[in-house]
């Protein structure tokens, strides 16, 4: 995150290691704001990793969806838009579903308040 918040562009080599040692080093285990944070990242450096990396990623943050907030569910879908990888179909429908809780739970909110 770092380096894209400079404004470097690392080598191609730099980055596929980076992408290797999340692998290795847990990429499971990342919740919501690390996995956002890896996504926007490569997005700001306009890098696409294999499709290979990007099924483990669409797999990971698959199962965690419900548990991102509305910041991060915005910006992992646009990192997804400037490095070139559509989520896969299952992985939109899930995030359509929990967009649309989000913006049921507003709604409700909203008009509960209106009632004061």
């Amino acid at each position: 995150w770092s380096v894209s918040s400079l404004g470097l562009k690392p080598p191609t080599e730099w980055l596929e290691m980076m992408l290797v040692a999340a692998f290795e080093g847990g990429l499971t285990d990342y919740g919501p704001q690390e996995l956002t944070n890896l996504l926007a990242s490569l997005g700001r450096l306009r890098f696409a990793p294999e499709y290979a990396w990007m099924d483990l990623f669409w797999a990971v943050s698959f199962y965690k969806l419900g548990q991102f907030k509305p910041q991060e569910l915005v910006c992992i879908l646009s990192a997804a838009v400037k490095i070139g990888h559509q989520p896969p179909p299952d992985w939109l429908a899930m995030y359509l579903k929990v967009v649309g809780r989000i913006m049921l739970h507003c709604i409700s909110a909203r008009e509960g308040t209106q009632g004061d």
